[in-house]
């Protein structure tokens, strides 16, 4: 296993997939998708195929149900779509010929609109410059994980992929970010964590003990949560402040939560390192090995630029 560099503790960095190393197929793609299925603009299936939820059309007749067969394809091992029809059935589903054709051009968009990130390459070169491992940590449902190998990455991973289908848990369990220390050869507080979503890449990271990079896309919004108004927001009381200011932000970005939790994730939150893209990831990566002090150091870290 790569050992990092002298005097630091960081050995391996653990990226999320979707809209972190690989940018998905974007909306246009998904609503022509629906269109051509029948399925009206805005109705809840399109609406939830516009968020990239390949299974939703199996329950056409039963919306409310899609978030619950999203948590169930996450943590099951399905390889078609006929699977994925199974568990919607197991839901109460009555998926027909329709939806699952749906779910058969979903996966099919999936694997040829998904695209690496702008940076992925690079961030990735930058690991291996610095004696990084490197490890991905992804929710993701069964039909769309083969992308991983189909994008390259598969051959620039130091382990195989920790997906939800496969280890049948998802971010932010622990479990997850303990499997892929382990696998890596190394403890948690070795490893930094890069990840687009709040909750389930950053403070799960943080609270199973790695170290964690924000990526969050310069999205104002998510700003708020980072930048020094987070040190309000973690005051006492803050959380009922919190949701009366920002309640498009709630609606985006936090689950309805017992204020206690919000104020716990919010100061976890506040431990994480933030980047705008995966060029910023690149150059925290150097500096979160640096030697304290370390001119000459500096000066190598900056030529690998």
């Amino acid at each position: 296993m790569s050992q990092g560099r002298p005097g630091t503790t960081l050995r391996a960095a653990v990226f999320d997939l979707f809209d972190t190393l690989i940018a998905p197929p974007p909306e246009p793609a998904w609503r022509a998708l629906a269109a051509a299925h029948g399925y009206a603009a805005d109705s809840p299936v399109e609406l939830w195929l516009r968020r990239g939820l390949i299974c939703a059309p199996l329950l056409e007749n039963a919306p409310a149900l899609i978030p619950a067969l999203r948590d169930a394809a996450l943590v099951t091992p399905c390889a078609t779509a006929e699977d994925l029809a199974g568990l919607a059935t197991s839901l109460g589903g009555e998926p027909g010929p329709r939806a699952i054709a749906t779910v058969r051009a979903a996966a099919a968009l999936v694997r040829a609109e998904s695209r690496l990130a702008p940076g992925a390459d690079h961030v990735l070169e930058r690991c291996r410059a610095l004696g990084l491992a490197t490890a991905i940590v992804s929710n993701v449902d069964g039909l769309s994980a083969g992308v991983i190998d189909q994008l390259g990455l598969l051959a620039r991973l130091s382990v195989p992929p920790v997906t939800s289908c496969n280890r049948r848990a998802r971010k932010p369990a622990p479990a997850l970010f303990a499997h892929a220390a382990a696998a890596l050869g190394v403890a948690p507080a070795d490893c930094v964590m890069i990840g687009d979503n709040w909750k389930s890449d950053v403070v799960g990271a943080l609270r199973a003990g790695m170290a964690s990079i924000w990526l969050w896309g310069g999205d104002p919004i998510a700003a708020r949560l980072a930048t020094g108004q987070l040190a309000e927001l973690t005051e006492p009381g803050a959380p009922a402040r919190f949701r009366a200011a920002y309640a498009e932000v709630i609606a985006g970005y936090l689950p309805i939560a017992p204020a206690a939790a919000l104020a716990g994730d919010l100061a976890c939150l506040a431990r994480a390192h933030v980047a705008d893209d995966l060029a910023e990831v690149a150059g925290l990566l150097a500096v979160l090995l640096e030697p304290p002090g370390g001119a000459d150091d500096r000066a190598s870290l900056a030529s690998l630029e």
